[in-house]
C-alpha cells in the first residue's frame, strides 16, 4: 500500500512540478496553439483524475478499478495524441526555434502528468491481481 502511494504521488509532483514551470517561465502561447494547450491539459489532468479514482475503488470497490484503469489508458493515449499533434503544428511554423522548442518543453511537461498516471495504472493493475487471488 505505500508503495502504491508513493507512486500516485509522482502523479501530485508533476502537476506540481508543471504548474511551476508556467509560473516561472510564463511561456507566450500564440493564439492558434492556446485551445489546443488547454485540450492537451484537460485530457492529462483527466488521466490523474482517474487513477485517483482508481486507487480510491481499490479499497472501496475492487471490481470498479479495472475500469478507471481503463479510462487512466484511454486518456494518457489521447494525451500523447494531442500533444503530438500540437509539436507537430508548432514546429510547422515559422516562429523562431527557440520559441518552437519552448512551446514544445511545456507540451512534454504536461503530458508527463498523464505518463505518471499510467505507470501508476500499470502498478495498480498488478496490486489489484494480487488482492483478488
Amino acid at each position: 500500500m505505500l508503495a502504491l502511494l508513493e507512486h500516485l504521488d509522482n502523479v501530485i509532483d508533476s502537476s506540481k512540478e508543471t504548474l511551476n514551470q508556467f509560473d516561472v517561465e510564463v511561456p507566450d502561447i500564440p493564439l492558434e496553439f492556446a485551445e489546443k494547450f488547454i485540450k492537451l491539459a484537460e485530457t492529462s489532468c483527466n488521466a490523474g483524475e482517474e487513477i485517483v479514482l482508481a486507487a480510491r475503488a481499490f479499497f472501496k470497490d475492487i471490481k470498479s478499478v479495472r475500469d478507471h484503469i481503463h479510462k487512466v489508458y484511454f486518456y494518457e493515449k489521447e494525451t500523447d495524441r494531442i500533444g503530438n499533434q500540437l509539436k507537430k503544428d508548432v514546429f510547422r511554423t515559422d516562429m523562431k526555434l527557440s520559441r518552437k522548442i519552448h512551446l514544445r518543453y511545456f507540451a512534454t511537461h504536461v503530458e508527463t502528468i498523464s505518463d505518471d498516471a499510467e505507470d501508476v495504472a500499470d502498478r495498480l493493475s498488478i496490486y489489484t491481481i494480487k488482492r483478488m487471488i
